[in-house]
């Protein structure tokens, strides 16, 4: 795909010794060709791990992002990549409106699936799925596994496997959670990693089963590969998300 670039610098300052904080961004997507808001656009900051969806009307709001030079990506099924090269020095708490962000459609033709076996992906091989497919004790799903399940959502595909739990709004959280005082289920979110980053708590139906090429689940500390362990006791599990695109242009 190739991606839309602008660039953006916003300086931000107020009286010295205030001590930093961190912004929201805030802006709307629309369709280059009709105008119209697009639902559902993943405004993704791989480097500080920060992702939201854009509503109904099109809007964002990206919370909770420091200062420095990142990109920010606006990715949507049937769109081109979007990017916007941004330089941000903040001072003090602030809200920093984009604008209009928009996006070009794309034609994709679908062909008709047919499954004759396996074909290893040069991609999946090098960040190592095959391999720890082979010697790790986790759940993995390749491209053709995910087609047979005819998951409409991501988070569909957890609800045959042990130790995870979808809830009503499609979120997913891990059964390793303390009881409650009542003798529910409190909520212990897994880390997730998409295409490689880690991603703070999105929702997995972000990403639909059919831009999926792999995924990895790890139900519990003992199961995560060091790649994967972001913190010491990652008790709640690891779910790994490899897309088609690989997020590439």
């Amino acid at each position: 795909m190739h991606r839309t670039a602008l660039l953006f610098t916003v300086l931000l300052f107020t009286a010295p010794g205030l001590q930093a904080q961190r912004a929201t961004l805030v802006g709307v997507v629309r369709d280059s060709l009709t105008g119209n808001p697009i639902q559902g656009v993943t405004v993704w900051v791989p480097q500080q791990a920060l992702a939201t969806r854009s509503s109904s009307t099109g809007g964002f709001a990206l919370q909770g992002v420091e200062a420095g030079q990142f990109e920010i990506l606006f990715r949507q099924v049937g769109y081109r990549v979007g990017s916007i090269t941004f330089e941000l020095t903040v001072a003090r708490s602030t809200t920093v409106d984009l604008g209009a962000v928009v996006m070009v459609p794309i034609a994709t033709e679908l062909s008709p699936l047919v499954v004759t076996g396996e074909e290893p992906n040069d991609r999946l091989r090098k960040v190592g799925f095959y391999h720890r497919r082979r010697f790790e004790a986790g759940t993995f799903f390749t491209q053709a596994d995910i087609a047979k399940e005819n998951a409409t959502l991501t988070s569909d595909l957890f609800r045959r496997i042990p130790g995870f739990r979808v809830f009503t709004d499609g979120s997913v959280a891990s059964t390793r959670g303390i009881p409650s005082i009542s003798g529910g289920f409190s909520m212990c979110e897994v880390d997730y990693y998409i295409d490689g980053l880690h991603m703070m708590a999105p929702d997995v139906d972000v990403v639909i089963p059919t831009s999926i090429s792999a995924m990895e689940i790890y139900r519990g500390a003992a199961s995560i590969p060091p790649l994967f362990r972001r913190s010491s006791n990652p008790k709640c599990g690891v779910v790994v998300i490899w897309t088609r695109d690989g997020g590439a242009p």
